[in-house]
């Protein structure tokens, strides 16, 4: 038997409306994509800003050898602020300084046009070549993990995000603590809220322009920071 017309424009209306309730349920690439760059960039208060802040710690005139210094460090702008905890040991080699152990713990919170976050922010990084060379080399790895929302101008989503990078040897110029040179490999993943959960590795290249360039997924992109 037909179903009356009514009947058929209302099951179109409702199954029409499930599944633009469903595509905003999810992060597609370019959320994704955003988020990754929040973590990142240091004009964002990311992971880099802990790269570019750790040579400021390295004073070989004051520091001795051996001995665990910790202090507090706040970076605000307008954007964001990174607050944390940062301890630190001058390692050496008969009194020569050979590296330094440094350790980053605190909170990250952000602000800017389509997303909002807030997490936990900790790195555990090691800068070699302290008296050597014209570059600082460190390695390391650095974590992210909190509640962010992202608003679009046609829908918003409530999801949780947990980030870690792998560093690998970057380069940071002893002239003025800018990045040379490196690369890193990472994961993202998280849960939006009354949605699906979503988890993306990746790798990102340092071009010494304060520019660096992320392979994930097969696609790359560009990120700039100040």
């Amino acid at each position: 038997m037909p179903k009356p017309v009514g009947f058929l424009l209302l099951l179109t209306l409702i199954l029409g409306g499930c599944r633009k309730e469903e595509a905003t349920q999810v992060l597609n690439e370019e959320d994704i994509l955003e988020t990754l760059d929040a973590n990142l960039r240091a004009d964002d208060g990311g992971v880099i800003l802990e790269l570019e802040q750790a040579p400021l710690l390295f004073k070989a005139a004051t520091w001795p050898c051996g001995v665990t210094f910790d202090t507090s460090l706040v970076k605000k702008s307008l954007a964001f602020t990174l607050e944390q905890q940062v301890s630190w040991t001058l390692i050496c080699n008969e009194k020569m300084p050979i590296k330094m152990e440094i350790l980053q713990t605190g909170s990250w919170q952000l602000n800017r046009k389509f997303l909002q976050a807030g997490s936990n922010a900790q790195s555990n990084l090691v800068m070699s070549q302290l008296v050597t060379q014209d570059h600082y080399v460190i390695n390391g790895v650095s974590f992210r993990e909190g509640q962010n929302l992202l608003t679009r101008p046609a829908f918003s989503r409530e999801y949780t995000h947990s980030f870690k990078i792998q560093f690998q040897d970057i380069h940071i110029r002893k002239v003025d603590k800018t990045i040379a040179s490196g690369q890193a490999t990472f994961n993202i993943s998280g849960q939006v809220k009354d949605g699906k959960a979503f988890n993306q590795s990746g790798s990102l290249v340092f071009h010494g322009d304060n520019t660096a360039t992320i392979s994930t997924e097969g696609n790359t992109y560009t990120i700039s920071w100040n």
